[in-house]
């Protein structure tokens, strides 16, 4: 419902849909190995964003993984920055959402989360929300879309609080929260909010095999991108000898001379460790 910058520091989330590495030397090596293996983008808000978000989570209830990996579906499209193809591709669009905040097309996603001018509505009428002490609702359709699309710290709130409502809602003739029961459940819904996912939510819960269409890559992403940030944290947790013997083991797998960086969602501090040379032989030596 995204736009470009970097981050730093630690992620305290609350998912538990994933096993968490134990921080012994056993568990670090396969870590590394994974972190060293994805192809997913990173996370790409800035510090400030990422501090906010967690805020937000805390004061909605919302996990904070949940709300993170939201913000990282929805840059799919405008992840890429490097050369002159994600720059073009940022920069139109840009002026897609330049011109969408002066047209107010009620179609049109806005934002770092591709948020929807009548959901944004909905969700400021519902929780009566504000920004800066300025309520939201005396705002007119254009200055409400203008505002989602440039400022990326409202952006997220909604997104926070309309996670929050999903989880409310009741549908017609259904009990409150019917298929809102998981992270994995809102996540789903935060895309598509039909009473035929919310009832596959509630009859299939977090297996695959009876998703289809758009729904079944959905599911597999929130499980990659929250097993990469479970991997992260543990990574961070370990003692600076557990990753420096990883990152040795995963050296001496690798070819000699072969530079090999630990991939995650978001910058760790200098302090932890992520880049190693590799080691090992050259395919076919003896």
């Amino acid at each position: 419902m995204s736009g470009p910058a970097t981050a730093h520091g630690t992620i305290v989330g609350n998912d538990d849909t994933h096993s968490s590495p134990s921080s012994g030397d056993e568990a670090a090596f396969p870590i590394a190995q994974r972190l060293s293996q994805t192809t997913l983008h990173p996370l790409n808000v800035s510090p400030d964003l990422l501090t906010r978000a967690r805020q937000l989570a805390d004061e909605t209830g919302i996990a904070a993984d949940l709300l993170l990996a939201i913000l990282w579906q929805e840059q799919q499209w405008t992840q890429n920055q490097r050369g002159i193809l994600g720059h073009l591709e940022r920069k139109a669009w840009d002026l897609a959402e330049e011109a969408a905040s002066r047209t107010v097309d009620p179609t049109i996603s806005l934002g770092i989360t591709h948020m929807k001018p009548p959901t944004a509505r909905m969700v400021i009428r519902h929780f009566g929300l504000a920004a800066a002490g300025l309520p939201l609702s005396t705002l007119d359709d254009g200055e409400l879309a203008e505002l989602v699309a440039q400022n990326d710290e409202v952006d997220i709130m909604l997104t926070a609080y309309y996670l929050k409502y999903l989880r409310q809602e009741e549908p017609p003739g259904e009990s409150p929260g019917l298929g809102a029961a998981t992270d994995e459940d809102l996540f789903i819904l935060y895309a598509a909010d039909t009473a035929q996912v919310r009832e596959y939510n509630a009859l299939y819960g977090s297996s695959t095999a009876h998703r289809s269409g758009d729904i079944l890559p959905r599911m597999r992403d929130y499980n990659a991108f929250t097993q990469w940030l479970a991997d992260t944290r543990a990574w961070e947790a370990l003692t600076f000898a557990q990753r420096r013997q990883a990152l040795e083991q995963l050296a001496a797998t690798t070819q000699a001379g072969e530079r090999i960086v630990l991939k995650t969602p978001y910058p760790l501090p200098d302090s932890i460790q992520i880049h190693v040379t590799g080691t090992g032989s050259a395919p076919g030596a003896e």
